[in-house]
């Protein structure tokens, strides 16, 4: 009761969620002690993903924070967002109705100033640890978009996206799209900026990248 009585506000709010979150999820990452072994508590089990998703910080630092190995680290994270996944998706991930569409098309508009306008991919910040001896490879993001289940969903027009809208103060209707950059490929619910010798040969076009560049 001290420790409460001490807290901010802010702790407490925070002390709320992170409870109002583990009761959610607790089910799922949840184990039986053996005789063999004690089991990671839900608790530490989720401090430990929040952790790990809010600073970056690789697998062994937070290890050694945890007196944990980084490879139950890795476990953990992986186990703790797979319940996330399960247990929110249908409360945080909805997808967006008609007028919610045409709300974030207003605010693209009004900030700007790019109409039609519903998202804009490519844009990141990534904490990363390069592998010591080792990668992946490579995949454009056009590719990992046509393979997600995001690139999908707009192909085949199944995420509630409104008809064409018309234009601001003309009569031309136009398609609602989502922005990229060359990385992608040209579609109707995507586009994309002219390639660099149009765009040098035509101001209006250069014009144009400029736009969907800032937005």
């Amino acid at each position: 009761m001290a420790l409460l009585l001490d807290a901010d506000e802010e702790e407490i709010d925070h002390a709320y969620q992170f409870n109002v979150l583990l009761l959610k999820i607790e089910s799922n990452i949840s184990k039986q002690n053996t005789h063999f072994r004690e089991t990671i508590p839900p608790k530490q089990k989720l401090a430990v993903c929040l952790w790990f998703l809010g600073t970056g910080d690789s697998y062994q630092s937070i290890a050694f924070s945890f007196r944990s190995g980084h490879k139950t680290v890795q476990s953990i994270v992986l186990e703790v967002c797979s319940a996330i996944i399960s247990k929110l998706k249908e409360e945080c991930l909805l997808i967006p109705s008609e007028e919610d569409w045409k709300r974030i098309a207003k605010e693209f508009w009004d900030i700007w100033n790019f109409t039609n306008c519903i998202g804009a991919l490519d844009g990141k910040h990534v904490v990363i640890e390069a592998p010591s001896n080792r990668a992946y490879g490579k995949n454009s993001d056009g590719g990992i978009l046509s393979n997600s289940n995001l690139g999908k969903a707009l192909e085949r027009n199944k995420l509630n996206i409104p008809n064409d809208q018309y234009l601001p103060d003309a009569n031309e209707k136009l398609p609602l799209v989502i922005i990229g950059n060359e990385a992608f490929p040209l579609k109707k619910y995507l586009l994309r900026p002219y390639p660099g010798l149009q765009m040098y040969e035509d101001q209006k076009k250069k014009n144009f990248n400029d736009r969907l560049s800032r937005a």
